[in-house]
């Protein structure tokens, strides 16, 4: 049985439409919406995730939040 529930955030590491970049791949995209993953038995988070969009257009990827920093000048 899994015991996770997902749900949409308003809370994101920066505000929507933000340039970020991800750091683990050093993609540069605005930053879309996110997700929280949840332990449906002890309410604790085990995971954020943002969905980015790659500026100019494409296929928006997922990256976990902390893996996420602004792009300096945008």
């Amino acid at each position: 049985m899994v015991h996770r529930l997902i749900e949409t955030t308003d809370e994101l590491p920066f505000p929507k439409r933000t340039l970020v970049e991800d750091v683990t791949t050093g993609r540069v995209g605005l930053l879309m919406a996110g997700l929280i993953e949840r332990d449906k038995r002890n309410d604790r988070i085990t995971r954020r995730v943002a969905f980015v969009r790659p500026r100019g257009g494409g296929y928006e990827w997922t990256t976990d939040f902390d893996n996420l920093k602004p792009v300096s000048g945008s």
